[in-house]
C-alpha cells in the first residue's frame, strides 16, 4: 500500500499496557534482528519492506503537575528503495538515536501561581 516513488514513514501510536516508546529493544528486535534467535529476519533487514522509507514510533506519557512529554523515535530502512527513502533533511533532526522529544502542557490545567 506504499507507492514506490516517493518517501514513506509508517507512524505508529499505540495504546498498549506496555507503550511501544518505553519497550524500543523489541522494535528494534523486530525491525533488525537477525534468525535465530527470532523466528525470521527482521523487517528492516531485507529489501522485503523497500516501499518503506522508516518507521515512527510516537508516544506520549504524563511528566506530573499538568506537564505531558511526547516522544518521536524514527528508525530508516536501510534497505528502502532510493525514491522512497527518508530525506536526509528529516534525519538531521534527530540524533543518533533518532529521539526527539518535546515537553508540553496540558492547556486545560491554569498554570501554576508562584
Amino acid at each position: 500500500k506504499f507507492t514506490d516513488n516517493q518517501p514513506n514513514l509508517l507512524i505508529i501510536a499505540d495504546d498498549l499496557n506496555l507503550p511501544l516508546h518505553l519497550s524500543l529493544d523489541h522494535v528494534e528486535a523486530a525491525l533488525f534482528g537477525s534468525a535465530p534467535p527470532y523466528l525470521e529476519d527482521g523487517y528492516f533487514n531485507s529489501s522485503r519492506f523497500e516501499n518503506i522509507g522508516g518507521l515512527g514510533i510516537f508516544g506520549s506519557s504524563s511528566s506530573g503537575a499538568g506537564g505531558l512529554e511526547y516522544e518521536f523515535i524514527i528508525y530508516p530502512n536501510p534497505h528502502a528503495l532510493p525514491a522512497t527513502r527518508l530525506p536526509q533533511s528529516l534525519l538531521d533532526k534527530f540524533d543518533k538515536t533518532c529521539t526527539y522529544s518535546v515537553k508540553g502542557t496540558d492547556p486545560r490545567r491554569p498554570a501554576p501561581v508562584l
